[in-house]
């Protein structure tokens, strides 16, 4: 008797054969009206479209290259948005768009769940839930919306990533461009610090103009410096070949220095709060060093909070941060960044006073400023300078929790894994997410970071340590 089971693998593989049949047919028509389009188009409009039918075809065929061309838009592609209505959209934008596409795709055609099981997984659908939940209190819905658009884009990298990186190659070509991404930007703002280009408010009242790449602002320009910097330093001393470790450590440098030259303190911060982590994991004499430094500014902040010590050093260590010499009523040059920061922090502290389970809304800082702003602080910067208090002011303690269990659980989880790998390839891609991690936690107590794509390089680096356990356990 014949087994009824090859006619029903033939039947279902006939069928699969027919959906992809059917999507190649569809792509190869949108391909072809668009081609079609491109004599009626503007140029600049005909080449983004060009350009994005050649990207989604690649994308679609070869997924973990839309990885790699994320790397690349996220820093450059602002460079080449379109306006689409009043909304910017950038080629990270579609970039995403398409490799979402192709996970979902793979997912159905796999009869897969398409929701990567890891540590992470629930934090990021919780994250998810609580800003969703917190437009119910929003005033401005169209505010709402690319802030949801923006986190749904580190998910979609994030379950993307884990799924499509599945050799060794095409880790090492992720961590590759990551950091020539970081080298490209360190260069720009070489030229941009020498030649004074850019605006004249980056040069004012200071010594040297500030750098800040492509990424409009010092503050955000440093924050992605800072999540390329880790893994071109944990590649110097972990490169699995010479010529590897030279060109880490001479990117390092270049991306160190980049930083300088941002001059954004809360940056810099963020930086020695990530090579320490790195130096410390690599280093037994830094561990040690680390440990007495953080003892002595334990030690020397108890002393100076029962006058023990003069105040003048501790004085100026707080000005270095901008944290010094904050009073509403006498704002100077000197003081003003300070001061501005101070204004946007209280006035997330009462919005999340007045709103405390739900916020005012995710995205919805800006619209509910005016009714919450310091006395003489009129005009809104659009978030609050520090995350924390950003996500407490707009969803409320829930969307905190939430957002403090996102970010927790992705240190801790990188943490873990670093105790499991053994390869050493591994082991310095993982320390490198950690320090980008940290760095980003950090710096997100004095600034915003999720701009200019962001979040989806967080949702990749973060992909990176599932990516990084399973391949260390297959070899």
């Amino acid at each position: 008797m014949i087994s009824a089971r090859p006619a029903s693998a033939a039947m279902e593989w006939e069928s699969t054969a027919k959906k992809w049949l059917v999507v190649r047919l569809l792509l190869l028509g949108a391909a072809l009206v668009a081609v079609a389009c491109l004599a009626f188009l503007p140029l600049t409009y005909a080449i983004a479209l060009l350009s994005g039918v050649v990207a989604t075809v690649l994308v679609l065929r070869f997924p973990a290259v839309g990885l790699v061309l994320i790397v690349i838009s996220i820093p450059w592609g602002s460079g080449v948005e379109i306006h689409a209505g009043a909304a910017p959209v950038t080629p990270t934008e579609g970039l995403v768009a398409v490799v979402g596409a192709a996970w979902l795709a793979v997912a159905s055609r796999d009869r897969a769940n398409p929701f990567t099981r890891t540590l992470w997984t629930p934090y990021v659908l919780f994250f998810l839930a609580a800003i969703a939940l917190s437009v119910t209190q929003a005033s401005d819905l169209k505010a709402s919306a690319p802030e949801i658009l923006k986190w749904v884009e580190m998910a979609v990298v994030y379950f993307a990533a884990s799924q499509f990186i599945r050799d060794r190659s095409t880790l090492r070509w992720i961590v590759i461009v990551l950091i020539a991404a970081g080298v490209s930007e360190a260069l720009l703002g070489y030229a941009q610090f020498l030649l004074q280009l850019g605006p004249a408010a980056f040069g004012a009242h200071r010594p040297f103009f500030r750098s800040y790449g492509t990424f409009d602002q010092p503050n955000p320009y440093a924050g992605f410096l800072n999540m390329t910097l880790p893994m071109a330093i944990s590649l110097t001393a972990l490169g699995t070949s010479k010529i590897e470790r030279r060109l880490a450590a001479v990117s390092a440098v270049l991306i160190a220095t980049a930083l300088l030259a941002s001059q954004s303190r809360g940056g810099l911060i963020a930086g020695l709060v990530a090579s320490a982590l790195v130096l410390g994991f690599l280093s037994r004499t830094a561990r040690e060093a680390i440990k007495f430094g953080i003892v002595a500014i334990l030690l020397g902040g108890l002393a100076a909070a029962y006058n023990l010590i003069p105040s003048v050093p501790v004085d100026r260590a707080f000005s270095a941060v901008g944290l010094g010499n904050v009073s509403f009523g006498n704002v100077t040059n000197a003081n003003f960044s300070a001061v501005e920061r101070a204004a946007h922090w209280l006035a997330g502290v009462r919005m999340f006073a007045s709103h405390p389970l739900l916020g005012v809304g995710i995205g919805n800082y800006s619209a509910a400023y005016p009714r919450y702003h310091p006395r003489g602080w009129y005009a809104s910067l659009d978030h609050a300078h520090n995350y924390y208090i950003n996500i407490a002011a707009e969803a409320g303690v829930v969307g905190l929790l939430a957002y403090t269990f996102l970010i927790g659980t992705a240190l801790w989880y990188c943490f873990a894994a670093l105790r499991q790998v053994t390869g050493r390839f591994y082991v310095a891609v993982l320390l490198g997410v950690l320090g980008a991690l940290a760095a980003t936690a950090s710096h997100n107590l004095f600034d915003v970071l999720y701009v200019h794509g962001m979040a989806a390089l967080m949702g990749l680096l973060v992909a990176l340590i599932p990516v990084s356990l399973t391949l260390d356990a297959g070899e």
